[in-house]
């Protein structure tokens, strides 16, 4: 490789879903970045809302329950770990937002050190994490004479970025 190429080293991690009742099996998501950090990555990328079973076509106020701060215990444990194994994190999660009634489909990005890096907006704001921002609410074929409702914006508020 010459000195003007650059190489990007990104692990995905597919994990599963978690427990029927929305918790995340964060142990196993833990070890799975553990092993995953064994190949010395720039990145390590969970995939979208990981770990939770899949609800969001569902409509039902009770997996409102599953939504964790920015503080929660899930991004502290990812962070905890991206130190340990000196890896970024990229950790896609269901977000309780500052305000009432108020959630988000997100992404954190952890550095090596386990700090959350914020994002920039144009015009200079900084946002904590990736908030989706495209809520997608269609109906779904799922064979041939039956078709799904999903609407993620039961759950999800658009986010600025």
């Amino acid at each position: 490789m010459s000195d003007s190429e650059h190489c990007l080293r990104i692990v995905l991690v597919q994990g599963g879903p978690g427990s029927s009742d929305g918790q995340v099996d964060i142990q196993s998501y833990l070890e799975l970045i553990g092993k995953a950090a064994e190949s010395n990555p720039d990145f390590v990328v969970l995939g979208e809302l990981f770990g939770l079973p899949t609800w969001s076509y569902a409509c039902d106020p009770r997996y409102l329950d599953w939504a964790e701060p920015l503080s929660g215990p899930t991004l502290q444990a990812l962070s905890e770990t991206a130190l340990r194994y000196r890896v970024n994190i990229i950790a896609p999660f269901f977000e309780k937002g500052d305000l009432e009634g108020v959630y988000h489909n997100s992404t954190a990005v952890l550095d090596r050190s386990g700090r959350l890096i914020p994002g920039w907006l144009p015009g200079g704001k900084t946002l904590p994490c990736y908030r989706k921002t495209h809520i997608p609410n269609v109906v779904l074929r799922v064979a041939d004479d039956t078709y799904l409702p999903y609407d993620e914006s039961y759950y999800f508020r658009p986010g600025s970025g």
